[in-house]
């Protein structure tokens, strides 16, 4: 099987259609691990979400059916909003974190402040330009464009930061810029990717609907795409939700390819992925966000469990993918072990507990003269040889955050761990 890989830049995407996509053999896959679920909370349960956001800042928006949630950065809810006959579907937070805007099942889209949580709404049902007909997904441009994937109008309309409508692209059928009920839209990097949902196939464009190319079934390149959609631009690739095959995929922009919650998910919708790579999907047949962190961070060379018969030494080989968020963005390094049956945790970092890398090539440096210091310190040491010492476990964690702010937060923060066995 082959994979392709997208090199989106705002160059490449507006002059250089045909460099989006370049067929490579099939490329290591990262791994993603099930992270944690948004289900419940002091809003109540969630009832099958429709699509989920992150701002650049941190805050988080969810489409549950008939309302709206913010949360900020930490998960903190801010606000829960909503009216009569409202079925959110899609949701977006601009560049600035202080508006959202929202697409309206029943027709309209709505521009809503995160300030004072006032709103305007724009447009009604209808065919006409600025009127919708049962929207899927809104998404914002670096420029602050409002992007619409119209979807029983079969088009995509564009509108300025403000909601003043620009135009509009599309027309139903199978050709190059036709669609059929395109459900999820997203835009970044100088381009608009279209899930073309009843074509099976994601299609390219310029800011300006300019189709540059397909992939899926029949498009310019292959791709097993039954039903997207969602798709989103993170950090390091292309991601698409299938509802029929209940799983995400990631196109990297190396060539890489990646499957993620497969066998887990029912019915993925939209999607998200923040900067350090965490993809938020709205798992919607499971009434739940899912969240999953790739696994940057190998501990071991990739083993999650390892047993040590003691006094041998113990080596922790720490290796950060080149090609991740992590290599070449700022960020904190937190370090430490436990020894969860003496509830002993230990900090090798210095007294502040942490350090600050900006790139990748600053990290081996900094780990040059990490060493784990000997377990027999950790707890207590209950007989005189070690043929009698008890059998402990420790884990050893290594996290990266991306708010540099001397502190540890977790929202933020992409970990890996690996335990090992003393005996």
């Amino acid at each position: 099987m082959k994979f392709f890989g997208l090199i989106l830049s705002k160059l490449a995407i507006v002059m250089v259609a045909f460099s989006l996509f370049f067929i490579v053999p099939e490329a290591m896959a990262q791994s993603y691990n099930f992270t944690k679920e948004i289900n419940t909370g002091t809003f109540g349960s969630l009832t099958a979400p429709n699509d989920v956001a992150i701002g650049p800042d941190g805050k988080a928006a969810i489409a549950d059916n008939d309302r709206v949630l913010v949360f900020d950065e930490y998960g903190n809810l801010m606000n829960e909003f909503g009216q009569e006959s409202f079925f959110p579907t899609g949701v977006d937070l601009t560049t600035d974190g202080q508006s959202l805007w929202v697409s309206d099942f029943l027709g309209s889209i709505y521009n809503v402040s995160t300030i004072d949580w006032s709103f305007d709404k724009l447009g009604d049902a209808g065919r006409g330009p600025g009127e919708f007909l049962s929207p899927q997904s809104i998404a914002t441009g670096s420029d602050g464009s409002v992007y619409v994937a119209d979807t029983d109008n079969n088009r995509i309309q564009k509108f300025s930061p403000g909601g003043e409508f620009i135009d509009s692209w599309g027309n139903p059928g199978s050709g190059n810029g036709d669609f059929l009920r395109p459900q999820g839209v997203a835009a970044g990097l100088g381009g608009v990717i279209v899930a073309d949902t009843d074509n099976s196939r994601v299609q390219i464009f310029d800011e300006n609907g300019g189709f540059l190319l397909s992939a899926g079934q029949g498009g310019d390149v292959f791709v097993d795409l039954v039903e997207p959609a969602g798709v989103a631009i993170g950090p390091d690739g292309v991601y698409v939700s299938d509802v029929e095959q209940g799983y995400i995929q990631k196109f990297g922009f190396d060539g890489s390819y990646s499957q993620i919650g497969s066998g887990f998910l029912f019915s993925p919708r939209g999607l998200a992925v923040d900067k350090g790579g965490n993809v938020y999907v709205a798992d919607t047949g499971n009434n739940r966000i899912a969240v999953f962190s790739p696994d940057i961070v190998v501990l071991n060379r990739g083993q999650s469990e390892r047993n040590i018969n003691i006094p041998a030494g113990v080596a922790v080989i720490i290796d950060i993918y080149p090609d991740s968020y992590w290599s070449n963005a700022p960020a904190e390094l937190y370090i430490w072990l436990e020894v969860p049956s003496f509830g002993v945790r230990a900090s090798y970092l210095g007294p502040d507990l942490f350090a600050v890398f900006n790139d990748l090539s600053q990290m081996s440096p900094l780990l040059s003269g990490f060493n784990v210091p000997p377990v027999r310190n950790l707890v207590p040491v209950l007989f005189s040889s070690t043929a009698g010492f008890p059998q402990v476990s420790f884990d050893f964690f290594v996290c990266l955050d991306r708010q540099l702010d001397g502190r540890f937060n977790p929202s933020a923060s992409t970990c890996g761990s690996t335990t090992i066995n003393l005996q």
